[in-house]
């Protein structure tokens, strides 16, 4: 949208989703991966509500399985240590493990392969994280990849993304520093948003609204303006953008009222990102909630539309708490300006 604008801007692939995406690539069509999943599965249904329930597999998401597979993977090689290949007779309790472990012990090859690509990406991951992506970092994470063969499409593929990178790093002044390559901040935020007071329909616009009260330093001025917030004046901000909720008791109930939704004149989105010809620099001191109202007047067609510089004013103080200060803060600077 921004570069549809002529805006330019500098596009940060963030780390954990572009690891997985090199896991997914490598190891999905894998022939013992389908076996894996399917073995941990039997496995889960045998040991769940028996003596040995304390070693059933943990929980990985299905949509997002490959940010989380190390974990089944790493649960799996620890499960196997507890039986023995060559025993006579087996006590009672590892009898009845070997006999719940089903395909699993098959799938050893792709689990040792699989915990030596993850162990090194998950050290790589931990340091770009803390001290971002500079020509030192990037320096550590190509010893520990030294584990994988030079052929392995994921040691290709990171090494391709770190120097890519390091030239935006370079661009934005960063290369030394250090270059935040991670949205788990920014993740974590708005996933606290959806948990919070959203019921079951998750609507952008209030997550939006929330947002700014989840970042920086709360004080009691803060607690008390809350208080002072009266009912209309919480209309008077909040009424100007639809609520999902209200749509859907309006309309779901009533056939014939779907066009209600394209002709209603006053509807309104709560905009995060700025025009940018409404762009300014962020202000100083953080806004309060009361001076919402002060803000969507200053910009009649675009409703709220200076809200996005309100919501980075208060990021910024998230960013002032990380390692490195100023570097991290100049990268979500240019983040926040776009």
């Amino acid at each position: 949208m921004l570069n549809e604008q002529g805006t330019s801007l500098e596009c940060i692939d963030d780390l954990s989703h572009m690891v997985a995406n090199l896991f997914k690539h490598e190891y999905a069509e894998d022939p013992l991966f389908n076996t894996f999943i399917t073995a941990c599965g039997q496995v889960s249904k045998k040991l769940k509500q028996t003596i040995l329930a304390c070693l059933a597999p943990p929980k990985v998401s299905t949509k997002a399985r490959f940010m989380n597979l190390h974990r089944l993977v790493e649960w799996a090689d620890k499960l196997l240590k507890h039986v023995p290949q060559n025993q006579a007779e087996d006590a009672p309790m590892l009898a009845k493990l070997r006999a719940s472990l089903d395909q699993l012990p098959e799938c050893e090859p792709f689990i040792k392969r699989f915990l030596r690509d993850a162990k090194s990406m998950l050290a790589c991951q931990k340091i770009l994280k803390q001290e971002g992506l500079n020509l030192a970092t990037y320096a550590q994470c190509q010893k520990l990849i030294e584990v994988m063969p030079a052929s392995s499409s994921i040691r290709i593929g990171f090494t391709d993304w770190a120097k890519s990178q390091l030239e935006i790093a370079n661009r934005l002044g960063l290369n030394q520093t250090g270059l935040p390559i991670s949205t788990d901040v920014l993740e974590s935020l708005f996933g606290v948003g959806k948990r919070l007071g959203m019921g079951q329909v998750k609507d952008a616009d209030r997550i939006a609204f929330h947002l700014p009260a989840l970042c920086g330093t709360l004080t009691k001025q803060d607690a008390q303006d809350v208080v002072d917030i009266t009912v209309a004046k919480h209309k008077e901000v909040i009424g100007c953008v639809d609520s999902l909720s209200k749509q859907r008791r309006d309309v779901l109930p009533n056939p014939g009222s779907l066009e209600t939704l394209a002709n209603n004149p006053g509807r309104r989105h709560l905009v995060l990102i700025p025009d940018t010809e409404s762009w300014s620099e962020p202000p100083a001191q953080s806004i309060s909630v009361s001076d919402l109202p002060a803000i969507s007047a200053k910009f009649p067609n675009a409703p709220l539309s200076d809200f996005g510089t309100f919501c980075f004013s208060s990021l910024k103080k998230l960013f002032d708490a990380l390692p490195l200060g100023g570097g991290w803060l100049q990268g979500a600077k240019s983040w926040g300006k776009t």
